[in-house]
């Protein structure tokens, strides 16, 4: 009898996976979790990042984190949110995580914690310290380099009280030029492993020559990717072939179409299939150098993919049926889990206020979107 009964459970398991609505429930790579964050945010999260140790950082427009006070910033431990410090005094719209352990944020505060800090500051673990004097404008993107060497681009023009325009260098005591910097301001940056830097942005100069809307710094000067991009840039993301990518509001990339998301193979652009329909905001490519892409479309390649999709190198797939607003950040942890943040409410169909986690499951089952839970 016990075996009999055993018999059916595991048949009534195998029907479930491979029943339709089983398939629809579980997509097919991975899941939205819902074991996560319950509560998420009260606003917009807008940047995104992963310490050395694994510990999740959000930015935004929010003041609150699974319920609890947290000014613009919070960490996730895979338990708890919890604030950092007092946090800052208005929105936080970059991230990034050093070899050290630090947390660099920037954005258009002035304070964090209690200290004047103008637009960036550095988050140890314990406490707010400030760099220099900071910058005279927004911070819009934060990159670190293999040394911790810390860029910040945005819309400034003195970073530490010297001229640097827009794009500048953090060696963990002075700021530092990068040639005359830009025309207009820079929104997205990334480090390739070679330690090309790569900005993107609004700007058509960088340095001394045209450079529409995206240039790569080698460490002395600044280089056009041929004739660039024909709007906006938002977003960048380099693999490791060194690979760039970039999402904005373009539609051609060196003349040819490239509906909002493009590839660089170090010498010329290509259209990834026929692009996203809407613009896109976040990049982020794995350890397989698969390319995850968010923004504001609800088709990818002409496959239905609402706010968020993958990119495998041949086509793009949906994430289940994705979020019910834009996705504005990005990041993955060491084990391949994707965190996605932005205005949305919903992940996968379930509720996830601003921020999800979609888990890999692929050598299991087809994939599914679980939305992010804050305990019981």
């Amino acid at each position: 009898m016990f075996t009999l009964r055993l018999i059916c459970s595991w048949m009534i398991v195998l029907m479930f996976i491979t029943l339709p609505g089983a398939a629809r429930a579980m997509p097919d790579d991975g899941g939205w979790s819902d074991d996560f964050f319950r509560n998420g945010m009260d606003g917009w999260v807008i940047a995104l990042t992963v310490d050395r140790e694994g510990n999740l950082y959000a930015g935004g427009f929010f003041t609150t984190a699974g319920g609890i006070a947290a000014n613009h910033i919070a960490k996730w431990d895979g338990a708890a949110w919890a604030p950092l410090g007092s946090g800052v005094n208005e929105a936080v719209h970059a991230l990034a995580a050093d070899g050290k352990g630090n947390i660099y944020a920037g954005g258009n505060f002035t304070t964090a914690g209690s200290t004047i800090v103008n637009n960036i500051a550095k988050w140890d673990g314990a406490g707010w310290t400030y760099l220099n004097s900071g910058m005279n404008g927004s911070v819009y993107a934060l990159a670190v380099d293999g040394d911790d060497n810390l860029y910040a681009a945005g819309a400034f023009t003195t970073a530490g009280g010297i001229t640097v325009n827009r794009v500048a260098k953090w060696d963990g005591a002075s700021w530092s030029a990068l040639g005359s910097g830009m025309n207009n301001t820079v929104s997205a940056l990334t480090v390739a492993n070679s330690g090309a830097l790569y900005a993107g942005g609004r700007f058509t100069m960088a340095g001394d020559s045209p450079a529409n809307r995206i240039a790569k710094w080698d460490g002395t000067s600044w280089t056009a990717l041929n004739s660039g991009l024909s709007y906006l840039v938002h977003a960048l993301a380099v693999d490791s072939s060194g690979t760039l990518y970039a999402g904005g509001e373009f539609s051609s990339a060196d003349g040819a179409t490239a509906r909002y998301v493009a590839m660089w193979d170090g010498a010329t652009w290509s259209a990834l299939g026929t692009g996203a329909r809407g613009y896109v905001y976040a990049l982020v490519t794995d350890a397989d150098d698969n390319l995850y892409m968010g923004g504001h479309f609800t088709l990818a390649g002409g496959t239905p993919a609402n706010y968020v999709a993958k990119w495998n190198g041949i086509s793009w797939t949906a994430l289940d049926s994705g979020t019910d607003g834009s996705v504005t950040a990005l990041t993955l942890d060491a084990g391949g889990s994707l965190y996605a943040g932005g205005s949305f409410t919903t992940a996968g169909g379930k509720p996830s206020l601003h921020i999800g986690q979609w888990v890999d499951l692929s050598a299991v089952q087809p994939n599914q979107f679980l939305p992010l839970v804050m305990g019981e």
